[in-house]
């Protein structure tokens, strides 16, 4: 079985509802990762180390005991999972914040001022499901509770949702159909193909065959020619040709890959990587961040590209505060990125991982910088407990 993507992108709130993302959409990914260990024997080495390595996410021990775990809208993740409420109440605690009221259900949580914490994330636990809107930029403390309020008006329909705000959002879901991984976008009128709204890419796994889909929501009617070739290209469907249909406003290249074939699922999105309104060619990637404490003030945090576009190693910085000389990790200073880039071209693509030593108060950031020097951009940011 796959898991309803429809069902899915029901706790994503209308872009109005959230700050910092553009008015014509956002990203998200999904990933069923318990149903993907299930799936693991039939998939290539490596397919899904990424989902059973330890996290610090409350409530989880590792990824694979979410049922789904999505990430969207820049810096929010939300997970569903089989979970004592209580106790996922008291780890968040644990970690350094207050309970600061309900909403519709669900227990909100904030850092606590008096240990220092003052940068507005905020975290919402409800019956199996947690909400974490954490920081847009290394800048930005505005109060992110708002927003956790908004994903669960969407959740428990009071609210206006991304598919019926962006009805292309609408088009795309029902083109990808149901998988165990998803991503998509809505983006401005040809940001990517002339006349495109909105693509995305979904992965259906079975035993023997992988169902894999790309889909392209035009204004207007569809043209195929544009996502065949870059189809053709693509490492989204691992070596296979896809087959390109058009059905109204909607074009889709599809293929079945040999399970066995795949020891990773690539962040492609249909078409060229799209601009931001911070500069030129910005990647769009979005980051998983655990911390694990090895004592001493110091632990291990493990960077993770979880969905999104691919990016050069060669373009990719971590950068900031409170690195140290903790064994057996990737990166010690700031830098180059140090960790895992399995990708064409020395890439960094959706699962690859750095582990970097630092201190229990690290503030660091993903930096991107263009090939030609002329831009670069902070694309994420983290901060460790004590920060």
């Amino acid at each position: 079985p796959a898991t309803d993507l429809a069902g899915v992108t029901e706790w994503f709130p209308a872009p109005s509802a959230i700050e910092f993302v553009p008015e014509t959409g956002y990203l998200f990914l999904g990933i069923t990762p318990a149903q993907l260990v299930e799936l693991g024997d039939s998939l290539g080495d490596g397919a899904t180390g990424g989902l059973t390595r330890e996290t610090s996410n409350p409530g989880l021990e590792t990824l694979a005991d979410a049922t789904v775990f999505v990430r969207f809208a820049r810096s929010v993740p939300l997970y569903e999972a089989d979970f004592d409420r209580a106790t996922v109440e008291s780890e968040f605690e644990d970690l350094g914040f207050v309970e600061a009221g309900t909403h519709r259900g669900f227990t909100i949580f904030t850092p606590d001022e008096s240990l220092g914490g003052s940068d507005g994330r905020a975290n919402a636990v409800g019956d199996g499901v947690v909400v974490d809107v954490g920081r847009y930029s290394s800048e930005d403390e505005t109060d992110k509770r708002p927003t956790a309020e908004a994903i669960i008006d969407a959740g428990t329909g009071n609210a206006e949702r991304y598919t019926e705000a962006v009805p292309e959002c609408g088009r795309l879901v029902d083109a990808l159909g149901n998988g165990h991984l998803a991503a998509g976008r809505t983006h401005e009128t040809g940001a990517t193909f002339d006349g495109a709204v909105a693509g995305g890419v979904s992965n259906h796994v079975a035993s023997e065959e992988t169902r894999v889909r790309a889909s392209v929501v035009f204004d207007g009617e569809a043209t195929a020619s544009g996502l065949a070739e870059w189809a053709n290209d693509a490492e989204t469907f691992h070596g296979q040709e896809p087959a390109t249909r058009t059905d109204g406003s909607v074009a889709t290249a599809a293929a079945l890959v040999p399970s066995g074939d795949i020891t990773e699922f690539p962040s492609e999105y249909p078409g060229p990587p799209i601009p931001d309104d911070s500069g030129p060619g910005i990647p769009q990637i979005n980051f998983a961040f655990e911390y694990d404490e090895t004592g001493d003030g110091q632990g291990v945090l493990t960077i993770t590209h979880s969905g999104g576009d691919t990016v050069s190693a060669d373009q990719l910085f971590v950068r900031g505060s409170g690195f140290a000389d903790v064994s057996e990790t990737d990166q010690t200073a700031a830098g180059p990125w140090q960790g895992t880039a399995s990708g064409d071209e020395n890439a960094v693509v959706a699962g690859d991982f750095v582990d970097v030593g630092v201190t229990a108060d690290y503030e660091l950031q993903l930096v991107w910088e263009a090939a030609d020097g002329d831009s670069a951009a902070t694309i994420a940011t983290n901060e460790g407990p004590d920060a």
